[in-house]
């Protein structure tokens, strides 16, 4: 399920593009409302949110359930316990659970929100990939981000959870 979840990242659009007016943008999930898609792939969208009362930026992934309804309760279920797991895990190099739930109601025509959708709101981290914000890393400063990433994929395995997607 980790796997499915960061397969949403796998197709980002350009940094820095933004759309004046995007369908689904004001649709409320949960306690956050939607701003804007930040990323699309082919499991699902990713969307810059807002806490209604805590005034926090959020990324959310709206994954896009099988088609097949008999396969879509397992994947509900599936969904559920690996967020439950990705929540347990404390690391600096992780990104937070903060939420999640299913589209409650069909979102705005164009949006891509339907209901029973499943949502995942995380911490938001604006900057793009580490190509596109430092160029060509120097080995010391590499060895830095593998030792990190490595850190926190021993964390994650010390605690049952298997992330099946790593890309470099």
């Amino acid at each position: 399920m980790v796997a499915r979840i960061e397969g949403a990242l796998a197709s980002w659009y350009a940094p820095g593009a933004r759309w004046a007016t995007a369908p689904g943008s004001g649709f409320a999930l949960g306690p956050f409302v939607l701003e804007e898609p930040i990323g699309q792939g082919a499991m699902g969208a990713v969307w810059s949110a807002r806490h209604t009362t805590q005034h926090v930026r959020v990324a959310i992934k709206v994954l896009h359930p099988p088609s097949a309804s008999s396969d879509a309760e397992e994947f509900l279920a599936a969904f559920r316990t690996e967020v439950r797991a990705v929540a347990g895990l404390d690391h600096p190099n992780v990104v937070q659970v903060l939420d999640h739930g299913t589209v409650p109601s069909g979102g705005p025509p164009g949006s891509g929100l339907a209901e029973g959708m499943p949502w995942l709101a995380m911490e938001l981290v604006d900057g793009g990939t580490l190509s596109a914000r430092r160029g060509r890393m120097a080995w010391p400063e590499l060895r830095a981000v593998v030792l990190g990433l490595l850190d926190a994929l021993a964390h994650a395995h010390a605690r049952g959870v298997v992330h099946r997607d790593l890309k470099p």
